[in-house]
Order: C-alpha cells, then structure tokens, then sequence
C-alpha cells in the first residue's frame, strides 16, 4: 500500500453511499482532480498563470527597496503595515456585524454624522451625513461637493467612480489602499478639512450615494444635525438629475447642512489624533453579543496600540507616505504571487474540499488509518464500484452470509434500482423482504452517522437506496416467469431489465471482494446469485441484433 499522496481517489459524489476509496495509481490525487471535467477552466487558465507568475516573481526581484533607518528598524515600516492593515480589514468586516445590533442600529439613524473611505466613490475620511440605513450591507448618505465648470467635485475628490476593476481583489486592494492613504494623511479615525471652491470660482451643491458600503465607516460620529431634512434632500437631488434643473438654487435647507458640515469638517480636522467625538462600538456602546465580543475587544486592542505614540518608529519618518507608497508595491506584487500560487495549486480545485470532506468520513469508518494509509476496509471497498461504502458494509458486517441467494439478490437490488413507486414501497410486515429492507436502513444510518460525526454534510443516504423492485427481484431469483413477474408491479420493463442487469455487475465486484476477503464460502453464495438472475429474456441478447443477423444470413 501506498502513502494517501501516491493515490488515486475512486469515488462518486451523489449519496454518503458512494465510496471514496482509494486505489493505487501512478496519479497523485491532486492531478486526478485537475484533469475531471469539472475543472477544466481551471485548466485552461493555467498556462496563462504560470506566466503570470513568471513575470511577477522576476519584477519582484527587480522592485526598489526602502532604505531607511527608521522604518528599517525592527521591521518597523512593514509591522506597521501589517498592523494598519488588518485593522482595517477586520473593522469593515465587525461593521456589517455592529450595524446589525439593535444598540448599535439605534444610532444609525437619518442625520447622524460618519467618517467614510471608499476608492468605489473617490471619498477619503471624508465627513458624511446619513439618509438611510438602506440593508443589512449599504447606507445611504449626502455628501457635500463643489461644482464648477459643470462637474461636480467630491469633498475631497471628483464625483465618479474609480477606474475598472480587473476582479473583485483589484477592488478590494484599492479600498485597502485609500484607507491606508487617509489613515497615514489625516489620522487613523481622522477628518478630512473641507473642500472650498478655489478663487471663488464654483458653489456649494451635494451628492447622494445609495450604495456606500458599511464596511467603509472610519468613525461614528458622537454627533447629528438636526436641521437635516431627509425628504427635501432625495427630492433636490430628484430634481436635479434633469439638465435643465441642475443650475436651480438648492432647496431652503440644504445649504444649512452644507455649511454645518463645513465647519464641523474644518473643526474635526484641526483636532489631535483621536480628537474626533466619535462613538465607538465595544467602548462607548455595549457589544455582548458572544459571538462579536471578543473580536471586538481584540480590535479595540489593535486600536489603542495604533494610538500608541511609542509603537512603531515609522511613524516619525519624516518621508513615511513616500515610503510606505513603495511599500505597497512590493506587497502588491507579492500578494500577486501568493494569489497565483495558490490558483495553480490544489487548495484552489472545486472538488478539493469535496475530497477532503470524504476522506473524513472514509476515516471515521475505518476505510483509511492513520497517515493516509488505505486499511482493509479500503482494499475490500476498492473491488466495488457502485454504492461501494454500503456494500463493502454489508459484506463485512456478515449481512450476506446467513441469507439465501434470492435474498442476497434482493438486498443488493436496493442498489441498482431506478425505479420509484409515486405512493410508496408497500412490504408485507414479517416478511423476509422487512428484514432485508431493515439490515440495509441500518448500515445506511450507520454510515449518515458517520459523515455527521466527521462534521462532513452529505447527501440523504436513502436518495439512491430504493427497494420498490426488491419483490421484483426476490421472485425472479426463485425462478418466477417474467410474465409473472410484470403482474407484481407498475414499473417498465426495461426498468426491471436494468435493474437486474446492473445487479449481476454488482454480484461480481461482491465475488472479487470475497475474494480478497479471504471468504470463500460467500464467494460461492455470490456465483450461485449470478446463476439464479441470469437467465431467460433478461440477459438475452438483442433481438433486434438476432433478426439483422437472420436477415443477413437469408441474403
């Protein structure tokens, strides 16, 4: 036997049933799973990566280097780094979590000031006013602006959206990227000063954004105005989306809120480091949600230590926004790399997860021992190609021996039927067919049982087991006319047909597997089976075959 990386894996993926045993192969896993059908994109991908890959580990090598005493103290420039952001990271995803409190939804109400970043739409720590809690991930906020020359100007940028984004992780690095700009430039929870018309030039107007994200809030304002009218403000900005309206003065209040958010910018933008009235979750509201506690705590210990004038030499560099741009070249790049890497590995395939979901189960059964080594159990499972776990069960579990060939017949015919009656399997109570239909309802139990004790979600087991041709099958062993036998059930003839057919190839993996068993009195009981269904119009050959042989013959 071979180490789990030496093998092959042979499993079906529609019911717990279905085996994952592994088989010897000269194939590692992984190139098995890369060559399925189900990841041929992948595949295709690939050589296009690879060289991706080749270009971004040599342009890495090439890449400009920071040489600074303070930031290379201690690593002290990329710790710093790190530390920004992961902060960053986790306070969007607690914000989605936050907002989601009744505490902390209270607060989130039409008027309450935020601190917001998002590249998406061109905003810097910039001062915001909330309109609505639109959704459990977007907010809708006004956000003061200057228009001149027929273009609108953000507070600290143009109105608009950012350029393209190749995937979600270039936009998800240019959101990274503006927090880590505006927390360097104004301040890890600092407010950007407000824009002005420049010579005079310009007026004051405003913009709506309905899809800010939750997760860009920098800050939540102590602070709400109160003069902010909701309805006022989404009709002006109703109104003015007509060109022959945007030149119209503003309605009474806007320009009230406008001002004061002016003056509230210039203000919090003038205050110290940690100088913003801000409301802060976990500190100033309540977090006892269990689940959120501790992340919250673990955040607020990142935050005081960011504040910490002590920590991280970098910070007192006097080029520190020049070299931290360097910086994050090199990181793109490297994250470029791991990202590629890790679309070329197996990590990345669809069915790897299901691989390693299976092979729990094949451990907890016994299938596979410690190191990946295929046990017995294993061995035995890879004679069987159908239905492989519930068989390889019932063979070992002696459910086959004691029993005659008709009912070995109709117990495996639980396995190959297709056939599903529309009111149900009707078994007459005391029967042997209920005690054949009770020995495989518990080796599927035992097997469901297992899957949820590895923590694996599986199929229902019973979806392929079906014993409505189990009587079918237990007559026709016993020699019953296949005339006689059609009267027993509604089913299609050829659905019977099949049914037998595949049931005589299951007969000779049981066959193999006594076989390695070491069993020779069930490898006998499984020969006499196969002679028992093996007979008349079932496993005739064609006889549309037969008349084209004839009429050849007759020419």
């Amino acid at each position: 036997m071979r180490a789990k990386d030496e093998l092959g894996v042979h499993y079906a993926t529609s019911t717990p049933g279905n085996a994952i045993a592994e088989k010897c192969s000269i194939l590692l896993v992984n190139d098995m799973l890369q060559r399925s059908y189900t990841e041929s994109i992948s595949l295709r991908l690939g050589k296009e990566r690879k060289e991706r890959l080749i270009e971004a580990q040599s342009s890495l090598i090439s890449l400009p280097r920071v040489d600074c005493v303070l930031c290379s103290t201690d690593d002290s420039l990329s710790s710093l780094h790190s530390a920004l952001t992961g902060f960053i990271s986790m306070r969007g995803t607690l914000w989605y979590k936050w907002a989601a409190l009744s505490s902390i939804d209270r607060l989130l109400q039409p008027g309450r000031l935020l601190i917001v970043t998002s590249a998406l739409h061109r905003l810097q720590n910039s001062l915001v006013v909330l309109l609505k809690d639109l959704n459990e991930k977007a907010l809708q906020a006004s956000v003061d602006s200057v228009r001149r020359g027929g273009r609108v100007y953000a507070a600290q940028r143009h109105q608009g959206r950012s350029e393209n984004y190749q995937d979600e992780s270039d936009r998800l690095w240019a959101e990274e990227s503006s927090m880590l700009e505006g927390a360097l430039k104004y301040g890890l929870e600092g407010v950007a000063p407000a824009r002005r018309a420049e010579g005079g030039r310009g007026r004051r107007v405003f913009r709506v954004i309905t899809d800010l994200p939750k997760s860009s809030i920098v800050g939540l304002v102590t602070r709400s105005l109160k003069t902010v009218n909701v309805s006022e403000i989404l009709l002006d900005r109703q109104r003015r989306e007509r060109p022959d309206k945007r030149a119209n003065p503003l309605a009474d209040s806007v320009p009230r809120v406008l001002q004061e958010i002016d003056q509230l910018a210039d203000e919090y933008a003038a205050a110290a480091n940690g100088g913003v009235p801000l409301t802060v979750p976990g500190k100033d509201v309540k977090v006892d949600e269990v689940h959120l506690y501790e992340d919250t705590q673990h955040l607020l210990a990142m935050r005081e230590s960011l504040f910490d004038a002590a920590s991280f030499p970098a910070r007192h560099c006097a080029l520190l926004g020049e070299h931290m741009a360097t910086l994050r070249v090199t990181t793109y790049v490297q994250r470029t790399i791991g990202r590629l890497e890790f679309e070329l590995s197996s990590d990345n395939l669809t069915l790897s997860q299901d691989y390693r979901d299976k092979l729990k189960v094949l451990k907890t059964l016994g299938y596979v021992e410690a190191g990946n080594m295929v046990s017995f159990k294993g061995r035995v499972a890879c004679e069987i190609h159908h239905q492989e776990l519930l068989i390889t069960e019932l063979i070992l579990e002696s459910k086959l021996h004691s029993r005659e060939p008709a009912e070995i017949a109709a117990m495996l015919s639980a396995t190959t039927c297709q056939y599903r009656q529309g009111e149900g399997v009707k078994i007459e109570e005391g029967s042997v067919l209920t005690e054949l239909k009770a020995d495989v309802d518990e080796v599927v139990l035992k097997i469901n049982s297992s899957a949820a004790k590895a923590g694996v979600q599986v199929n229902d087991g019973y979806e392929e087991v079906r014993y409505d041709l189990m009587e079918v099958v237990y007559n026709w062993a016993n020699g019953m006319p296949f005339a006689d036998i059609m009267a027993l059930t509604q089913a299609q003839e050829g659905l019977i047909v099949r049914c037998i057919q595949r049931l005589g190839e299951v007969c000779k993996d049981v066959r193999n597997a006594a076989r390695i068993v070491g069993d020779p009195a069930l490898q006998e009981k499984m020969e006499q089976v196969q002679s028992a269904i093996k007979r008349d119009i079932v496993f005739a050959a064609s006889l549309y075959t037969t008349i084209l042989l004839f009429n050849r013959v007759a020419s």
